[in-house]
């Protein structure tokens, strides 16, 4: 879920995509009338997601790693 997420908000707060041009086909009235505030509280939330992803996705090598030592003793 955490993924569909971060592609939702980097496709629809103006990250990806022109959501902000009322002649844009990506156009998002929601995120066209943010304020600049606003919208800079959902990117640091956005970046904040996409580290925690990466650090879950860092974690499954790292899980591999301890089993294999795990399976030495």
């Amino acid at each position: 879920m955490q993924l569909y997420n971060i592609f939702f908000m980097l496709n629809n707060l103006n990250v990806r995509h022109n959501n902000v041009n009322e002649k844009d086909k990506k156009y998002k009235a929601y995120t066209a009338h943010m304020n600049d505030e606003e919208l800079e509280k959902w990117y640091d939330e956005l970046y904040q997601m996409i580290l925690l992803a990466i650090l879950e996705l860092e974690q499954i090598y790292r899980n591999r790693l301890v089993d294999e030592l795990k399976s030495h003793y």
